[in-house]
């Protein structure tokens, strides 16, 4: 080790030198203490002193590219150094990071170009894309309308009833070209793979929707999505889109219950075939209020035995399961629950609801067989008079 002193007054001098003296095996001749005594200065003051005019450093460990020598923050930095280790200065990896989000934002920036000749949308578009995609663009379009911010920016609007839902709705857009990456994210948040593949952190990276030849702008793409998701919803029908919200904002409600009594649930396929079955009796809302009860059995199960929380957590969808076939068997008249002020409606449950089927937040208040049938498209509402004309 050597080190160079940037002050000669007394006696700070000494301290700096006694600071970083070390024997023949490497170790420190004098404790803070000692040298605190031997000087009359404070311990705080010494290590104040040295770290304002001292500069040790190895002479065994360098930069692997500028061949700068290591640089010792203090003395519990020197004992814990890996002497002769591979070692990259700050300076130096800060021009790594720099050529590789250059790197990044290039082979980005090719994608996005790639993606617009092709001229994807939205033609090819179906209309449960297309709505997630009109929603994303409502939730997180700059206001400048030349990105799709990162989503998990708006804090207190929802894009969709939970993170994992829209974690696989970001994924299914980016998979089928709706939207790319957007250049300019923060590159911390994309990462080349060595296979080839890339991963992303989905709520903290910008978007851009390839637009192709028809759109100059994201603005006039906006409103051209805008006037024809109504068109869709006369020729397709949007059941898949109302179907998949009210199960979504089911489970967005049973993971709140249990989270909140601390029980731990991954809802697999027996968990959704249990709430389609109630949601083709009952309302999102009701569906709530069977949730809510069925959530706080498990947890008095739990509190009561002598039981695991994974085997009380697990007991939720049985419980469901079974209200749901008494409330039937029994006639129950099953209430109502209103919406959490932390569980709103999310942004794409109004596009669907409230904008194309022009309900107030109809998924959550209405039959899902009632819901369906304002879904439908014309030609299936044809096809279903004709058959029951007498």
């Amino acid at each position: 080790m050597e080190y160079d002193l940037g002050i000669s007054e007394e006696p700070y001098a000494t301290a700096c030198q006694m600071y970083w003296q070390i024997d023949e095996h490497g170790f420190f001749v004098y404790k803070v203490s000692e040298i605190a005594k031997a000087t009359g200065l404070t311990q705080p003051k010494i290590n104040e002193t040295v770290t304002q005019y001292t500069r040790a450093y190895s002479d065994e460990t360098f930069c692997l590219d500028c061949e700068q020598p290591y640089i010792y923050k203090n003395r519990t930095d020197y004992q814990n150094l890996l002497e002769g280790k591979n070692w990259r200065c700050g300076d130096c990896l800060e021009a790594i990071a720099f050529d590789e989000s250059k790197h990044k934002r290039h082979e980005l920036q090719m994608r996005y170009d790639r993606l617009s000749e092709e001229g994807y949308m939205p033609a090819e578009m179906d209309i449960d894309s297309m709505a997630k995609l009109m929603a994303l663009l409502k939730h997180s379009a700059s206001e400048d309308m030349t990105t799709i911010q990162p989503i998990g920016k708006n804090k207190d609007d929802p894009f969709s009833p939970n993170d994992e839902y829209t974690r696989s709705i970001l994924s299914e857009l980016l998979s089928s070209n709706a939207i790319t990456f957007d250049p300019n994210s923060n590159m911390d948040r994309i990462i080349f793979e060595d296979d080839g593949s890339i991963t992303y952190y989905p709520f903290e990276v910008n978007w851009l929707v390839p637009l192709g030849p028809d759109y100059a702008t994201l603005g006039e793409f906006y409103l051209s999505l805008e006037k024809q998701l109504p068109e869709l919803l006369r020729l397709e029908g949007a059941e898949r889109s109302v179907k998949e919200l009210c199960m979504q904002e089911c489970l967005s409600y049973l993971e709140f219950i249990l989270t909140e009594h601390r029980l731990p649930f991954k809802p697999g396929e027996k968990t959704r075939l249990v709430l389609e079955k109630g949601l083709q009796h009952f309302t999102v809302s009701q569906m709530y209020a069977i949730i809510w009860s069925t959530g706080n059995s498990a947890a008095s199960y739990y509190m009561r035995g002598n039981i695991p929380k994974q085997q009380a957590a697990n007991s939720v969808v049985g419980r469901i399961d079974g209200y749901i076939d008494r409330a039937l068997a029994e006639n129950w008249n099953v209430k109502s629950f209103g919406r959490r002020f932390d569980l709103p409606q999310s942004a794409l449950s109004r596009l669907v609801f409230n904008n194309l089927l022009g309900t107030s937040d109809g998924g959550f208040n209405l039959p899902l067989s009632e819901l369906l049938e304002m879904a439908k498209s014309d030609l299936d509402k044809d096809e279903a008079e004709f058959l029951n004309k007498p």
